[in-house]
């Protein structure tokens, strides 16, 4: 008999605590009609009100947001679905939609839509490249390394260029050149050119040397030859004279004699001269 009045009592106790519990708000909840009258389950609470629109929310989770209410970039808003409003990333959105151009959009594909990041684009096969989304090249889009480009593709001096090295394309540094797909080595930048790795860039040095010394001393040899020919040129030229005037003392005249300058008289006649005069 007291066990039975014992079982009864601990069942009374257990309903009136439970009741009390569904009826202070802020308590644990998962769906609305596990809380009062009155109250909602909003973020696994029961909260006061009818709408959990403005609360935190977490799209995955139940409990967060009422059901004729949505999950939108980590807010519970009205309506079925996120259409429309903006986003960053595929995680702000309702279920079954992506973000692309940062909104909230129903399509499977973000194919030419506005990005910065790969995560703004649908999936790993496609790509964000010069602020679109791609599926086929990158070539010409900035690049910290070849993952930032398509595995067609390498990035090579901070671009994005076909093939799977950068064998032969323009450098400063090491760093410029990409790594091969093939084996795994990185390049290295040699004269200004990635090269492999295993290669030597002494010898592509010397060539290169080399091809710089023969283009000087053919223009060394073209310059000399060049200055002979106008020298002979100069040499060859025929210098003619201009006609001299000279001054008839009798007629007071200036005459204009065509031929050479007059003989200079010797000494002894210029002195006979002076003694007669």
């Amino acid at each position: 008999m007291f066990y039975k009045m014992a079982i009864k009592l601990f069942l009374a106790v257990a309903v009136f605590s439970f009741v009390c519990v569904l009826s202070s708000p802020g308590q644990y909840c998962t769906y609305s009609y596990q809380c009062p009258n009155n109250q909602v389950c909003c973020g696994n609470k029961c909260t006061k009100g009818s709408s959990c629109v403005g609360q935190f929310c977490v799209r995955e989770l139940p409990g967060y947001c009422l059901p004729s209410e949505t999950c939108c970039n980590l807010k519970c808003v009205k309506g079925p679905n996120c259409l429309g409003r903006q986003c960053y990333i595929d995680f702000e959105c309702s279920f079954k939609e992506k973000c692309c151009g940062r909104k909230c959009v129903k399509e499977t594909t973000c194919l030419g839509c506005t990005c910065d990041f790969d995560s703004q684009c649908g999936g790993p096969l496609e790509k964000c490249c010069l602020n679109k989304c791609t599926n086929s090249s990158c070539v010409g889009n900035h690049c910290s390394s070849s993952s930032d480009c398509f595995s067609s593709e390498s990035c090579c001096n901070n671009v994005c260029a076909k093939g799977p090295n950068c064998l032969g394309h323009q450098c400063v540094t090491n760093s410029d050149c990409s790594w091969t797909q093939k084996n795994w080595d990185q390049e290295k930048c040699c004269v200004d050119k990635c090269i492999k790795s295993t290669d030597s860039c002494m010898d592509s040095g010397y060539i290169a040397l080399i091809v710089l010394s023969a283009v000087g001393f053919v223009v060394f040899c073209t310059c000399v030859v060049i200055r002979k020919k106008l020298q002979s040129q100069r040499s060859g030229q025929v210098i003619t004279q201009k006609p001299y005037q000279q001054f008839d003392n009798e007629g007071n005249r200036e005459t204009i004699s065509q031929g050479t300058f007059p003989s200079v008289p010797a000494p002894e006649k210029m002195v006979s001269q002076e003694t007669t005069a």
